[in-house]
């Protein structure tokens, strides 16, 4: 019986092992190699990519007014949405006193001689600009007139900017022709800042 038993024992086996043989299957198996995900660039260029003052207007008076076209562009490699414009004022300059300032009846915003470095000057506050996307006005929102000089901030531009591709905006500037006085010797000195966001595909879901 004993005998009988290991012969059983031998027999699964063997057939478990020609089982096992019998049931391979042919395969194959192939690499790809170097593959890479990479990022696209938004670049914008504002004229000539140097940051150097664009707007350098001398010897102004009340009533005084100009333009000034800045090309914008796209060297990036990913299509821009929009175009976010803002003037921000770094300093009102009262620069030196003169005379007719000093002696103008102005109150709190009298020219102080002793100070003329460090006073807070008055220009600024008398500069009337316009923002226009080509020919469109986009600021103020009233088309033909100027709006204040330090609302001119965070201005959407109605276009998209796609990759590799130029544009021109315009900054209309008018002087108060109610200045007086005040605004003597003074210097506004600001910032054109120019923002470009990549185009939110997931909008097209």
């Amino acid at each position: 019986m004993k005998n009988l038993l290991i012969s059983l024992s031998l027999i699964g086996a063997a057939i478990a092992v020609v089982a096992t043989g019998t049931s391979a299957f042919f395969s194959d198996s192939e690499t790809s190699a170097g593959n890479t995900f990479a990022a696209g660039t938004l670049d914008l260029v504002l004229a000539d990519g140097t940051g150097a003052a664009l707007i350098t207007e001398e010897n102004l008076k009340p009533g005084d007014d100009g333009s000034k076209t800045i090309k914008i562009k796209n060297e990036g490699s990913i299509n821009g949405e929009s175009v976010v414009v803002s003037l921000a004022s770094v300093s009102d300059e009262e620069v030196s006193c003169t005379e007719p300032e000093i002696n103008d009846d102005d109150g709190a915003d009298s020219c102080n001689v002793e100070n003329a470095s460090t006073d807070k000057g008055e220009l600024c506050r008398n500069i009337h600009v316009r923002i226009n996307d080509g020919e469109t006005q986009v600021y103020p929102a009233i088309n033909g007139e100027y709006g204040p000089f330090a609302d001119a901030t965070n201005v959407v531009l109605n276009r998209q900017l796609k990759a590799g591709k130029t544009h021109n905006i315009s900054i209309d500037y008018l002087v108060n022709g109610k200045a007086g006085n005040e605004i003597q010797s003074d210097k506004c000195v600001f910032e054109i800042k120019a923002t470009l966001n990549q185009e939110d595909l997931r909008r097209r879901d």
